[in-house]
């Protein structure tokens, strides 16, 4: 009967680690969608989360299989002020810190309600990933680089940003 138990509590884990990866970068994207329709009024944007094979797709959101990477896209060109360009950029990180300083305070209270279904050193792994991978996604944002796929970072895209004549 045990080992039935540990399968499903890890099963459960993997569901919720999922979820847990698929959260974070969802919050990164949002910042960035919030901060566009901010700084340009407009809601032509779409974001997707992960990769490979679709699993939900919707007007304004796409999920996919592997939740390791985010892509907001707007359908306009960013035409304004600089300030309001990098903001947009910025926004992921900035939600990504928010979530972060809220996330800490919260943690303890999260530790207490999964105590129940999860086991302890499971749930202390839980909030380690989340806290890490809000963490790695607010320092890559940060650093100005191009990735793999050929998308640039945040912060690349404010340095190009504040390379603009204008």
């Amino acid at each position: 009967m045990s080992a039935i138990l540990h399968v499903l509590e890890t099963i459960l884990f993997m569901i919720l680690l999922w979820f847990c990866m698929s959260f974070i970068i969802l919050i990164h994207e949002f910042g960035h969608v919030f901060m566009y329709m901010v700084f340009f009024k407009k809601n032509d944007w779409h974001v997707t989360i992960g990769s490979a094979k679709p699993i939900k797709v919707f007007s304004k959101f796409t999920i996919c299989v592997v939740p390791l990477s985010g892509l907001c896209s707007f359908d306009s060109n960013l035409v304004g002020s600089k300030f309001s360009k990098i903001m947009v950029y910025l926004g992921g990180a900035i939600s990504n810190f928010l979530f972060m300083m809220v996330f800490l305070f919260v943690s303890p209270y999260i530790k207490g309600a999964l105590s129940h279904v999860i086991s302890p050193s499971a749930i202390n792994f839980l909030l380690g990933v989340v806290f890490y991978t809000n963490l790695f996604c607010l320092i890559t944002a940060l650093l100005p680089m191009r990735y793999a796929n050929g998308h640039i970072s945040d912060a690349q895209l404010v340095l190009k940003v504040l390379k603009e004549k204008k």
